[in-house]
């Protein structure tokens, strides 16, 4: 008997011998081959959940949990795109102030443009007021300078009101001679002109 009872201390509990001969060593296992699929790129969470779910009980629990997931990333989400919308809302406002200030600038520019354009109008009647006898004066004079025909040829290609003023500062004998140098017809229409 004294054999039996040492047999006896020695003999396991099956429960026991299931637990750590067979279980334990396939959870290692299981373990290992998870760590080595991640690491090669697989997505073992993912597959473990897609067929966990088709448990009826662990399913129940897996959906819980999904379901917790969106309701938080639903709520991240509203709250940026109410942070987006309160952005968007203070851009349009500047946007209006900036689109009223170019309205405003445009005008005060079209204001400047019409001043500027009636200060040269005023400048340009004062200057061809003063400025008008002297400066056909002066175009005479260089005529009279000028060789007959380039003379002829230049009033030739004026308004025919200003090559008369330019004529009529010139004496008789330049005149002439440039009259001589032109187109018989134009001379004409000049000499017509010059006399009315």
């Amino acid at each position: 008997m004294v054999q039996k009872s040492e047999y006896d201390k020695k003999k396991m509990n099956p429960l026991l011998w299931f637990l750590v001969v067979i279980v334990i060593p396939g959870l290692i296992v299981l373990f290992l081959v998870a760590m080595i699929m991640t690491m090669a790129g697989v997505d073992v969470t993912g597959w473990a959940k897609e067929k966990a779910s088709h448990i009826p009980v662990v399913s129940d629990v897996l959906s819980d949990d999904q379901e917790q997931h969106d309701k938080q990333a639903g709520a991240k989400l509203r709250e940026k795109v109410d942070k987006q919308d309160d952005k968007i809302d203070s851009l349009n406002g500047e946007i209006s102030i900036l689109e009223s200030n170019i309205t405003e600038l445009k005008q005060r520019n079209a204001k400047l443009k019409d001043n500027k354009i009636s200060k040269e109008d005023d400048a340009g009647d004062e200057s061809s007021k003063q400025d008008g006898p002297d400066a056909v004066g002066d175009i005479a004079s260089s005529f009279s300078d000028m060789d007959n025909e380039q003379a002829a040829r230049v009033l030739q290609a004026m308004e025919q009101d200003l090559a008369v003023s330019i004529l009529q500062e010139l004496s008789n004998d330049a005149r002439g001679d440039i009259f001589d140098a032109m187109d018989a017809d134009y001379a004409a229409t000049l000499t017509k002109r010059f006399v009315n």
